[in-house]
């Protein structure tokens, strides 16, 4: 199984090589041309399918994988939706693997927000962490 952006399949199948093409997702690398033709190849030669994911779908996975502390890319959080779409998985042979390609150093506007400094003090730590939500 291959997983891909919303809408791009049939896109990526009829611009494969095309750079100049863009995809309207934050997922993009899933729909860029090298890894879309390797997805495309591995679903003919296996006859497998292709399952499309929308940038929500998406940004709900990819929140569940940070909280239990993976921190992936958008596009990584496709395993997980690609593992779930397989249904029951009591009736695989042999061990399930679900691959995070790359982590969230690639997302979309990373680093573009300043942050203010923190005192190294347990105390502000601690209170900008309740504060958060993040500590109790």
């Amino acid at each position: 199984m291959t997983v891909t952006a919303e809408r791009s399949s049939a896109n990526l199948q009829r611009s494969l090589g095309d750079p100049a093409i863009s995809y309207p997702t934050e997922a993009y690398s899933i729909v860029s041309p090298v890894s879309g033709y390797r997805g495309v190849v591995a679903v003919e030669e296996s006859g497998g399918q292709v399952l499309e994911l929308g940038d929500r779908q998406l940004g709900s996975a990819h929140r569940e994988l940070a909280g239990a502390g993976l921190w992936t890319e958008l596009s990584s959080a496709a395993g997980l939706l690609g593992l779930r779409a397989v249904g029951p998985l009591d009736d695989l042979e042999g061990p399930v693997v679900c691959i995070s390609t790359s982590s969230g150093f690639k997302n979309l506007g990373l680093g573009s927000r300043a942050t203010e400094t923190v005192t190294p003090e347990w105390d502000e730590v601690h209170r900008r962490l309740r504060a958060a939500g993040i500590a109790l």
